[in-house]
């Protein structure tokens, strides 16, 4: 309602597509990921009700801190992007925060 009220239509999303299935994230990170997955899922609803959209692919609990590797957010965009015929075009978010080098220089 309040964004309505005020002018926004669209919003984050954060639900990514295989999450749940991410061996390398630690027991706190994996439950933190599928509980955001859980509300975003929940908020589906309430947002499609007030007109509120979102992109059609999100990136990023999977790849949150040190998992932030070249290599992790392609498979996260691979596994958003899968089933998508070729030449769809589509929106998707990559969720990044400023922050460290895991693995530097890389990152």
């Amino acid at each position: 309602e309040t964004l309505q009220a005020n002018g926004v239509r669209f919003t984050r999303l954060p639900v990514e597509r295989g999450v749940g299935g991410c061996a390398w994230l630690e027991a706190p990170a994996h439950a933190f990921a599928c509980a955001v997955e859980r509300d975003a899922r929940a908020a589906v609803g309430p947002f499609s009700r007030y007109g509120l959209r979102w992109t059609d692919a999100f990136v990023g609990l999977s790849t949150c801190g040190r998992h932030m590797s070249a290599h992790r957010v392609s498979g996260a965009l691979a596994r958003a992007l899968e089933g998508i015929p070729t030449g769809h075009a589509l929106t998707a978010e990559l969720m990044a925060h400023p922050g460290y080098p895991s693995v530097p220089p890389a990152g």
